[in-house]
């Protein structure tokens, strides 16, 4: 095959040389401008001219001639998975060499597109069955591309090959044409093939890797690109974590785009995490009912796909626990819950009464002590129960009770030093100590401690008498021993 195939393209390439037609190895000096210019566009539907071959150029390209006694057609492969639509294709025909648009009739061509079949290893990338085949008009546009377009969309979904072709049932105007090719710069991916005398070759691998040639056929492609993203739960505690996990599915058509993919995700919490590749863990510290977004972007050679995605995270927020209270006089006391979140409440008074779950109840009490009040609060979301207990010291007034029953001396007899535990009802008195004839020996100021230590280092052995002077007011006198 390759021995005849080269006997075959060694008379061709002779016969076009005599004819001053070109050949497949004859490079033309023209450089073909390139618009590689990105407008970005929100929308899950993207159109893009795929410029794979454009993107290999290294050189200037080569034109070859198109005519019905040598190439008449030639075909470009592209590697595809998935849904996608065919709107029609780009392509470099050049009508005359004046670089002067519209001076020359436009031609009549056969765009179509094609399967792809892999005869072998060898011989990959064949044009194969038809799947659509349209007549496009082709005008001179001097040294630039042009779209050829379809009478109606191509939908594909596999690989597929593009061809472009001499229609031998029009009446052709004077030949040849000249299609262009990145000649050198297919990479030895050997995706063009090209048509000879009604036989098809492949670009390298028939002529032994020399002509390494990608044609410059770029589809004017339609695919829907769409980012998806989860969360582990759409409703937490505050404090709680949620776990983004980005589940788009990722392009494995590396022709199609010219970088990967980029995602942001924003928070809605003035926080944007990029690049959110693969999962992120946030622990938000504000209840609040979140709308969060991943933007996605597919870069193309001529438009980039974006499209977004949106998921609700609601944080609920979590009761804590707290409360003031005021003395409404006796044992009255008001109870204010200043808890935040809470639900339902339930107050332990710490005097072995029943709870109480009012907000913010009253409580009496019958007897003096120091009670540990305990308030449990719970949120309506089922997030936490949380408590808080706070001392509420409770005593008679000085005129309802007998001081005598509640101030304390010890140790008796004293030796080094005495303590006096005093009720709150005295705060602010003195403790006065006397000799057994009424004699001042010292006296100790009662400030807001229910303990005081007296010493008796200025104190002999003997007999003295403690008392407590409050408002004016004796109102406590004990006889106490001192044994040194």
């Amino acid at each position: 095959m390759k021995k005849t195939c080269t006997v075959i393209l060694s008379f061709f390439i002779g016969m076009l040389f005599v004819s001053g037609q070109g050949s497949l190895s004859q490079r033309a000096s023209i450089a073909v401008p390139y618009n590689n210019a990105i407008s970005s566009f929100k929308t899950s539907t993207c159109i893009d001219t795929i410029r794979y071959p454009d993107s290999k150029l290294t050189n200037l390209v080569e034109l070859d001639s198109l005519s019905f006694n040598g190439i008449s057609a030639y075909s470009q492969a592209y590697h595809f998975s998935g849904s996608g639509i065919i709107h029609g294709f780009n392509a470099y025909i050049l009508l005359d060499f004046d670089n002067t648009a519209g001076n020359t009739n436009p031609i009549r061509l056969i765009a179509s597109v094609h399967q792809l079949f892999n005869i072998n290893t060898n011989y990959p990338n064949a044009p194969d069955l038809l799947i659509h085949t349209d007549t496009v008009d082709v005008f001179d546009v001097s040294f630039r591309d042009q779209p050829l377009m379809f009478s109606s969309p191509v939908a594909v979904t596999d690989s597929f090959v593009l061809v472009l072709e001499l229609d031998t049932t029009a009446l052709p105007p004077t030949l040849p044409y000249y299609g262009y090719n990145g000649y050198a710069d297919g990479l030895g991916e050997s995706l063009s093939w090209a048509n000879y005398l009604g036989i098809w070759y492949n670009c390298y691998y028939d002529w032994g890797g020399a002509w390494d040639s990608d044609m410059l056929l770029s589809p004017i492609f339609e695919e829907t690109f769409t980012t998806a993203y989860t969360v582990d739960t759409d409703t937490i505690c505050l404090g709680e974590s949620v776990k983004f996990t980005n589940t788009t599915l990722a392009s494995i058509d590396t022709m199609f785009y010219t970088a990967s993919n980029s995602y942001s995700l924003d928070l809605d919490n003035m926080n944007i995490v990029t690049p959110f590749d693969t999962n992120y863990t946030h622990t938000y510290s504000t209840e609040f009912l979140y709308n969060t977004q991943v933007m996605a972007t597919r870069y193309g050679y001529t438009a980039n796909c974006v499209d977004s995605a949106q998921e609700v995270v609601l944080v609920n927020d979590t009761a804590i626990a707290d409360f003031s209270f005021v003395h409404l006089g006796g044992g009255n006391y008001q109870f204010t819950s200043t808890s935040t979140a809470a639900n339902t409440y339930s107050w332990d008074f710490g005097d072995t009464s029943p709870l109480d779950i009012n907000q913010n109840p009253t409580h009496t009490y019958v007897s003096s002590n120091n009670f540990t009040v305990c308030l449990t609060v719970t949120d309506s979301n089922g997030c936490n129960v949380d408590s808080v207990c706070k001392v509420v010291s409770f005593v008679l007034d000085v005129d309802d009770f007998d001081a005598a029953d509640y101030v304390k001396i010890y140790p008796i007899p004293a030796t080094k030093y005495f303590n006096i535990t005093v009720p709150n009802n005295y705060y602010g008195g003195e403790i006065v100590i006397t000799d057994v004839v009424g004699q001042e020996l010292k006296s100790v100021e009662v400030e807001h401690q229910d303990k005081v230590k007296v010493s008796t280092e200025e104190m002999e052995s003997g007999i003295y008498f403690v008392s407590i002077d409050f408002k004016g007011e004796r109102v406590f006198t004990k006889r106490i021993v001192v044994n040194k």
